[in-house]
Parts: C-alpha cells; structure tokens; sequence
C-alpha cells in the first residue's frame, strides 16, 4: 500500500523525471550517430526537450509548488508515519518477501516473452528491480548460491531500463516529429535505427531472462529458506 501511495502521489513528476531522461539519452546518442543528418536532428530534439523540461519545471513550480506540496504530503501522510514507525520485520518475513518477488518477477518474464504488448516489458522490469533492490539490502546475509545472481539481475535490470528510455523517445520523437526540420525521409531512417537498437536490446533481456530463470522460483526460495 505505501509503495502504490508513493507511486500515485509522485505521479505528477513523471512527465519530467522523462524530459530529463530523455535529455541524457539524446546526449548519448549523439556518441553513436555521427551521421550528419541524425546529428542534426539530435540537435532539435535536444533543443526542444530543453524547452519542454523549462516549461514542465515552471508549472510545478508556480501556483502552488508540487515540490513542497509532495514534500509536506509524505511527511504528514499518517500511511507513511505508521509505516516508518513500525518495528523491525522478522527475517522470516523479509526473506518471503524476497521470495515472492522473485517469483512475480518470474512470472511477468513469461507473460513479456509470449506478448508484443510494451506494457508486460515495463512490468518486467518493474518486478525484476523490486528483487534488486530487495537484494542489495540483504545481500551480506544471503546464501552464496543466491549471491552470485546479482550481477545478472542488475544487467538485466539495465537492459530492460535501455529499452524503456528507447521506447519512451521513440514515442516522443514520433508524437513530436512535425516540430522538426530534418526532413521526414531522415526522421523516418532514424527512428527505424533507434527500433532495431530497441530490438537488438529486446533480444539480449530476453536470452539474459532465460539464463536467469533457469533458477526457478521454487528453487530460489529452497536456497533462501535454508540460509
């Protein structure tokens, strides 16, 4: 419940927490395209992604300030006040915890692999950071066994993060292409070199998420169980 209401109240950041994303992908993109024409399209877009972060940042700020809207929300929110005050979970608790996220993880892997639907990808990648992060809290306590899936869980993560900042810029690139000069000859030629770079991503999680779930949720949970 705390992790939905967090999520619902920062809602009103997404927009720009993406135009910052953005801003640091077409930077990185400009190393991988030296092709003039895609330069000068990186160009406008990264000039107009500028504008857009500005005009985003200006509307959180006025009126009523969202920043310190969200900051007295989650420090006055009684949720977050009970949540925060509770006493420390019994390891039990937190290794099921461990389990079950693993296991859902698992789960939307299949689900994404069966469907073209970007949605189940993103959800992937959801439930594959929630073991992450779950990870990096207990690792020290964790069977050797269970430790040495880390690193693969993290590249993953990061793979399936690469192909979400594609897929956001593709989107935005698409909805915002008639603002652009380039030619749409051009604009086209490069939104189909960003799609096979998405694709080429797409394959590697899918080869990396096989490799990984070979360990299944049932035996996970037998290696965390018997720490």
């Amino acid at each position: 419940m705390v992790n939905l209401f967090l999520r619902d109240s920062g809602r009103i950041f997404s927009n720009l927490r993406d135009a910052h994303v953005r801003q640091v992908l077409i930077q990185e993109l400009n190393h991988q395209f030296t092709n003039k024409p895609y330069l000068r399209i990186l160009q406008e877009l990264q000039e107009h992604n500028r504008s857009n972060i500005k005009e985003t940042e200006y509307s959180l700020l006025t009126e009523k300030n969202d920043f310190l809207a969200f900051k007295d929300l989650i420090e006055n929110e009684n949720q977050l006040i009970e949540y925060f005050s509770l006493d420390n979970s019994v390891p039990s608790q937190i290794l099921a915890v461990f389990t079950m996220s693993y296991t859902k993880s698992s789960h939307a892997y299949k689900n994404s692999v069966d469907s073209t639907d970007p949605n189940l990808l993103h959800e992937w990648r959801k439930r594959l950071k929630d073991v992450q992060y779950q990870f990096e809290l207990i690792f020290d306590h964790l069977n050797p066994e269970i430790q040495k899936h880390y690193l693969t869980i993290q590249d993953l993560c990061n793979v399936l993060g690469e192909i979400n900042d594609l897929e956001m810029i593709i989107r935005w690139i698409s909805e915002n292409r008639h603002q652009l000069t380039s030619g749409e000859e051009f604009i086209s030629e490069f939104l189909g070199e960003l799609t096979v770079l998405k694709e080429s991503r797409l394959e590697a999680a899918i080869i990396k998420g096989s490799n990984l779930y070979q360990f299944s949720p049932d035996r996970f949970k037998e290696y965390v169980i018997d720490m």
